[in-house]
């Protein structure tokens, strides 16, 4: 038999209260953060298929961080000339540039 499911069309306000209702809140995650990683999340279904939207396993996977939160727990970022940067190796979406970003957790 195969595993096949009954798919709904999810929002970001379906990941949002996905959160809530696991985690009571947001979990660390702001709204803006939520909006980008749902936006990330819809286009890589549009490449790759449906995909389950799991809150639990999202936040299990990718963090919201601001830069200062990043240095703070001990994570590296290179500052130059123009600011912070992430390193090349850590998988990133900027949430606003320079300020905050989800990273995937290691």
């Amino acid at each position: 038999m195969n595993n096949v499911g009954v798919y709904q069309r999810a929002t970001a306000h379906d990941f949002r209260e996905g959160l809530k209702r696991y985690y009571g809140d947001l979990n660390g995650w702001s709204y803006d953060g939520t909006k980008v990683m749902f936006e990330y999340l819809e286009e890589l279904a549009d490449d790759c298929g449906p995909i389950e939207l799991d809150a639990v396993a999202i936040c299990c996977d990718y963090s919201e961080y601001t830069v200062e939160d990043y240095i703070q727990e001990g994570l590296s970022i290179d500052e130059g000339c123009t600011g912070h940067s992430i390193p090349d190796d850590v998988f990133v979406i900027w949430i606003v540039e320079g300020q905050s970003f989800i990273a995937r957790n290691i």
